[in-house]
């Protein structure tokens, strides 16, 4: 018997195919079409700019305005909840936040969250 060892064949690699000016999807053609944006930024010049002192802060534009959703968390109380839709919810969220008022979320259904105030 003689001692045959497997029989190996080395198959050169293809080569890779040339790239194309075709895109391979849509959106590759959108992001081909779509021009890149440059802006030109001067850097700030800090020495040219003035600092005036004494200068008093103008009035708001729109003095005593403020947000249905910090009204509505006004009125509410600790304990206290009610159902917006999730968008709305999200903001009163939002203001409770800022407000520093601890407010939980839980989704109802498929349109309604309920917001519960804890504190």
């Amino acid at each position: 018997m003689q001692n045959e060892s497997p029989t190996r064949r080395i198959v050169p690699a293809t080569a890779a195919k040339p790239p194309t000016a075709a895109p391979n999807s849509v959106f590759a053609a959108g992001q081909a079409a779509k021009q890149k944006r440059t802006y030109e930024r001067k850097p700030l010049d800090i020495s040219a700019v003035e600092i005036r002192k004494g200068v008093p802060i103008p009035e708001s534009k729109a003095p005593g305005r403020s947000s249905v959703y910090a009204d509505l968390l006004a009125r509410m109380k600790k304990g206290d909840s009610c159902e917006l839709e999730h968008r709305n919810a999200l903001s009163l969220k939002s203001v409770a936040k800022k407000a520093g008022v601890p407010l939980v979320l839980r989704k109802l259904t498929e349109t309604h969250t309920g917001c519960w105030r804890t504190a």
